[in-house]
């Protein structure tokens, strides 16, 4: 598993998002995160987005208290990487 592999991943994702193949995109963002959490950890940017692609998949597939669970932790993550000041 490498940073680069979760990036194709994500890609992946946000092509199937775009197309509104909601559940595939969701599949390819879960994996993506699972590696960014691996080898960048929790509080880094991509983690974030990982976070935040997930939950807009979820949201899409009306999951929304999971979307929310996602979305709220991609929160937090941002408040510690970019800073509560720059929001």
């Amino acid at each position: 598993e490498h940073a680069e592999i979760a990036k194709s991943y994500w890609w992946i994702s946000s092509i199937l998002y775009q197309l509104e193949r909601y559940l595939e995109a969701l599949s390819f963002a879960q994996k993506a995160l699972e590696i960014q959490k691996k080898i960048l950890g929790e509080e880094h940017y991509e983690t974030f987005v990982g976070y935040t692609s997930v939950g807009d998949n979820l949201h899409q597939l009306g999951h929304h208290e999971e979307a929310l669970t996602y979305s709220q932790r991609a929160l937090e993550i941002q408040k510690k990487v970019v800073g509560k000041d720059d929001l």
